[in-house]
């Protein structure tokens, strides 16, 4: 368990599968979560344990940053996932605290050009090699666990009939944002 004494975790793309997991997992371990999503999945992160959800809607890059560390009330980002994209990255970087150690994973990806102040060390997970990695069971062991006593929540899914034909119809669904924090799979 980490030490969390005023510390938090920002979940930038909290609806998203991966996000979904990192809210619960993070709050099971006690820290204290924001994540940032639309207005129609804010009650999920809820839900899940977020301590605060960010609306992202209709706000500027300024109001978002501003509206995360006030959520903090003096509190230190120390710890942030982006899920969405390089754009977000950046604004996620622009969040966290200036003066602590911060741990970032921009897992969706990162502009090679991309400031990172001197206190972020951002991290590269490749899930292929992670997945592969033998000293990664412990995790999936943790996860499994966690499943099977339903202390986590698996997301929704979206089933799409039709095979390659359906997936032009998911990749609508997906730039729309129709989703509403459910995972899409296409039937084959």
């Amino acid at each position: 368990r980490p030490n969390v004494d005023n510390e938090w975790l920002l979940i930038w793309g909290g609806s998203t599968v991966t996000g979904q997991f990192a809210t619960q997992v993070a709050a099971l371990s006690g820290l204290k979560v924001i994540t940032v999503n639309s207005a129609s999945t804010k009650s999920l992160s809820e839900r899940l344990g977020a301590t605060h959800v960010v609306v992202r809607d209709n706000k500027t890059d300024e109001e978002l940053v501003a509206e995360i560390q006030a959520a903090t009330q003096g509190g230190h980002i120390t710890r942030a996932i982006d899920l969405v994209g390089a754009k977000t990255a950046g604004v996620t970087l622009r969040a966290v605290s200036t003066e602590k150690p911060v741990e970032f994973a921009p897992l969706a990806f990162m502009k090679s050009d991309q400031e990172v102040p001197v206190n972020v060390t951002a991290h590269t997970v490749e899930m292929k090699r992670f997945v592969l990695d033998e000293e990664s069971k412990v995790y999936a062991d943790e996860l499994n666990m966690l499943l099977e006593e339903r202390r986590l929540v698996m997301p929704e899914i979206t089933l799409l009939e039709g095979g390659l034909e359906a997936v032009q119809e998911g990749l609508e669904m997906l730039k729309k944002g129709d989703l509403k924090g459910k995972k899409l799979v296409v039937k084959f």
